[in-house]
């Protein structure tokens, strides 16, 4: 099934026609951050990278056609702009070579160096393995970081390092989990997972000053959006989504 509502492909392709000065781009998902939490903070000034983003850009409401979230199937439309339906679904099914964004860049865009830094969610029992998306070697992903639970702290140092291997024009996917594993732990709108949104805008700021390091800032663009939220106050997920870009 199509999801042309959330698949970041159309917003990549997108801002490629409308944004001719950019020629490198970090998406990335930002899994379990709520909407209401997101406005709240930016409201209260309390995410001052994001809102560096938002002021080059917009935010958009976007809600997923899903009746419950589904990460493998989630992360899915991110790479192939497709989203299974419930009987298509295997845990242990890889992203056909065909069909992927990073198939895609490397067709349209000569030159482009494409990197993963792909992050183990959290979950009591059973997390999504969403390195079981991609086949062991796949040839249009140029750098590939090992999977595995990345904290806040971790997520800052090993960005910091992988930008530092970045070559114009490049693509980065990367994930942040912590937000959602404080979501599980203890609910959307607790001052704990608060917190971890926070130090979630901090690993936002480390790209930030790494490209202005490396003087590619202007030209280079960043697209956040998330797997899922959750309803508000609570520990439920939530399939009501958004980006900035």
């Amino acid at each position: 099934m199509k999801v042309v509502c959330h698949t970041c492909l159309l917003f990549f392709f997108l801002f490629l026609s409308v944004k001719p000065n950019f020629s490198n781009v970090i998406f990335i998902s930002i899994d379990g951050l709520s909407k209401d939490t997101l406005v709240a903070l930016l409201n209260k000034d309390a995410l001052p990278n994001i809102a560096k983003i938002v002021e080059r850009g917009n935010l958009r409401s976007l809600e997923i056609p899903l009746r419950h979230p589904d990460m493998m199937a989630v992360y899915t439309s991110f790479f192939t702009g497709n989203m299974p339906n419930a009987e298509e679904k295997d845990p242990d099914k890889i992203l056909p070579l065909k069909e992927t964004l990073f198939r895609d860049l490397k067709k349209e865009y000569s030159g482009i160096q494409t990197l993963v830094m792909l992050s183990e969610p959290y979950r009591e029992k059973n997390p999504p393995q969403l390195s079981h998306l991609f086949p062991k070697r796949n040839t249009y992903i140029d750098i590939f970081l090992p999977y595995t639970f990345r904290s806040n702290e971790t997520i800052k140092e090993d960005v910091y390092q992988l930008l530092k291997k970045t070559k114009d024009p490049f693509f980065i996917f990367m994930n942040i989990t912590e937000v959602d594993r404080m979501g599980h732990l203890y609910r959307e709108g607790a001052q704990i997972y608060s917190n971890a949104v926070r130090e979630a805008d901090k690993s936002i700021g480390v790209i930030i000053d790494t490209l202005i390091e490396k003087d590619i800032w202007l030209e280079t663009d960043i697209l956040l959006t998330t797997s899922h939220g959750y309803l508000k106050n609570s520990q439920i997920e939530s399939s009501k989504s958004w980006i900035i870009s």
